[in-house]
């Protein structure tokens, strides 16, 4: 009996997280401020500026998206595939990376020591 109501309390927990995800999709305004200076285009900034706050805020997949949206804005912003790198990482605690992703990972580094970086 204590068995199965531990695993009724796990399950409810693990639902949490995946709850309140979606609510902070809908509420992009709740991000909050990131600045980094970087080299690319000025009019890419503020975008990956959005794309570095989505990545702190452990929104994985539409950090994923932004990064991608600053390279294709600007193919030589070598730091936007480093993002779109790391987003495909996701959550560093559940676990090691599927192959796919560290095959993605590293697609995208490839792409960013092509990329005509400035700095």
């Amino acid at each position: 009996m204590k068995r199965g109501i531990f695993f009724l309390i796990l399950g409810f927990l693990n639902s949490v997280p995946a709850a309140t995800a979606q609510e902070k999709i809908r509420d992009a305004e709740k991000l909050g401020k990131v600045h980094f200076a970087v080299s690319c285009l000025p009019a890419t900034q503020p975008q990956f500026d959005r794309a570095v706050a989505m990545l702190h805020s452990f929104w994985y997949p539409p950090g994923f998206d932004a990064f991608t949206e600053v390279t294709k804005s600007d193919p030589g912003c070598a730091v936007g595939y480093r993002g779109m790198a790391r987003s495909r990482r996701a959550n560093p605690l559940v676990g090691a990376p599927s192959p796919q992703v560290l095959k993605d990972g590293l697609e995208a580094a490839e792409k960013a020591k092509l990329a005509d970086a400035k700095t």
